[in-house]
């Protein structure tokens, strides 16, 4: 598989699982393919698993012992502070 085709698939792969580029490259960290973030998607009789979102983040800070918070729009967390 070249570059381009392989880079298509993590496109693809993010779109499908509605992931951003701090969980692909989670994901990437832990070894993982495009095809078993696709294959783990949660179909409807499935609820007990979790989004492949959630299931990234607790497997990176698992294995990796931190945890990633979600992000923060630094615009509004600057001015919540400076507001009193």
């Amino acid at each position: 598989m070249n570059k381009a085709v392989k880079e298509a698939a993590w496109v693809d792969a993010k779109k499908r699982c509605g992931l951003n580029d701090e969980e692909i490259r989670m994901a990437k960290e832990l070894g993982m393919t495009p095809h078993s973030l696709t294959k783990n998607i949660p179909s409807r009789s499935q609820m007990w698993k979790e989004p492949v979102s959630v299931w990234v983040r607790e497997l990176y800070a698992k294995k990796f012992g931190r945890a990633i918070p979600n992000k923060m729009n630094p615009k509004r967390s600057g001015k919540s502070e400076n507001k009193q």
